[in-house]
């Protein structure tokens, strides 16, 4: 006799799953938790298939109506991820967030491998603290993807911390050709050389 049984969630379960996700169970933990609080429903022979092809197709982010947008909006908006950032002592970002690693945040706690380029950011996350991310969906559903940005302090020669100085660098020297102060011949240049030389090192540490 089976001790397993497979049910729909309804909502969310700790340690279990999340709303809509088709999940087996042992009898008594439906019987006794599941079925009482209303929180999962018995799945039939007749939605297994379907209910399948659904959730691999929310683990991939990939609604094909906008009933399924919606309910990947709903969880995504029911979601908090923590990704972090270079920085130095003061806790100021080197560089800015990518989709990318909001991407893989997500997935560490969602199981779900959204497309980077659904990520549609104004700007650059470029501070620490709470954001609230656009995502674009299907049928032009729009979420907002709660996303804490924490700082990882990296000493000064660290590739992303040699960038930022580089830049500033170069950015100094800019400023003061325009203003017409006396610079050394080609300092903005060389400052910009050694800017590009440090996103380069940047990047390969990344790639790593």
């Amino acid at each position: 006799m089976a001790t397993q049984i497979q049910v729909l969630l309804r909502e969310d379960v700790d340690h279990l799953g999340y709303k809509g996700d088709l999940v087996e169970v042992r009898k008594g933990y439906w019987r006794n938790f599941l079925q009482p609080q209303r929180k999962a429903e018995l799945a039939t022979a007749g939605m297994v298939a379907e209910l399948t092809a659904r959730m691999e197709r929310r683990r991939l982010a990939r609604a094909e109506s906008v009933e399924e947008a919606k309910e990947l909006r709903d969880m995504l908006e029911r979601t908090t991820v923590t990704v972090t950032g270079n920085a130095g002592p003061q806790g100021k970002l080197y560089g800015s967030i990518s989709a990318e690693q909001i991407v893989r945040a997500l997935e560490s706690v969602r199981r779900m491998r959204l497309d980077p380029k659904l990520i549609d950011l104004d700007e650059p996350i470029k501070s620490v603290g709470t954001h609230k991310v656009p995502v674009k969906l299907h049928g032009g559903i729009r979420a907002e993807l709660e996303t804490i940005v924490e700082a990882r302090e990296v000493g000064a020669d660290h590739p992303d911390a040699r960038a930022a100085a580089a830049e500033e660098a170069a950015a100094a020297a800019a400023a003061a050709a325009e203003a017409g102060e006396g610079i050394e011949p080609g300092a903005a240049e060389d400052a910009a050389d050694a800017a590009e030389q440090a996103d380069a090192a940047a990047d390969a540490t990344a790639d790593a």
